[in-house]
């Protein structure tokens, strides 16, 4: 069963402009970070990589989707910006059309693996700091550092 948070209208406030665009954050997303952690205490590592950028070397960024990317499945997108670029995807950046033929812009947290990625896309990556340049080695660490962190947080849900 979902719960959702009806305003005065009765209109789910989860599917609102405002919730979607990401300019509001209720007690209900911290209650769910909290249940993640309790039941899937791995995943506090990969908390701990996107909320704590300075202890962890790395931070979020937006990036383009490439071209030959578009149109193909977000597991596609996924397993080559692990493998070719050394960074996590975690989302995407859509905008699209509402029925009044206004843009509306919305993030996709952990898309599901068959969604099609379309070139108007940005992808939201998890990656060392963009102002560091470390050796290739490190690079490597950090880029297997945060694959063992997903694979670790996403061990037995069935993905």
């Amino acid at each position: 069963m979902r719960v959702g948070f009806k305003n005065g209208g009765g209109q789910d406030l989860h599917l609102s402009r405002v919730f979607a665009g990401g300019h509001v954050f209720t007690e209900s997303v911290l209650d769910k970070l909290l249940c993640e952690g309790y039941y899937n205490p791995r995943i506090i590592k990969l908390i701990e990589l996107i909320c704590l950028p300075a202890e962890s070397g790395a931070t979020i960024y937006l990036r383009p989707v490439p071209a030959v990317i578009a149109n193909r499945s977000f597991f596609h997108l996924f397993d080559s910006f692990l493998r070719d670029q050394g960074v996590q995807a975690i989302g995407l950046y859509r905008s699209a059309k509402d029925s009044n033929n206004q843009s509306v812009q919305y993030v996709l947290t952990n898309p599901p693996k068959e969604l099609k990625v379309l070139e108007t896309d940005a992808v939201f990556v998890l990656a060392l700091r963009q102002g560091d340049s470390p050796s290739r080695a490190s690079e490597t660490r950090a880029s297997s550092r945060l694959s063992e962190c997903v694979r670790a947080s996403t061990a037995g849900d069935g993905s």
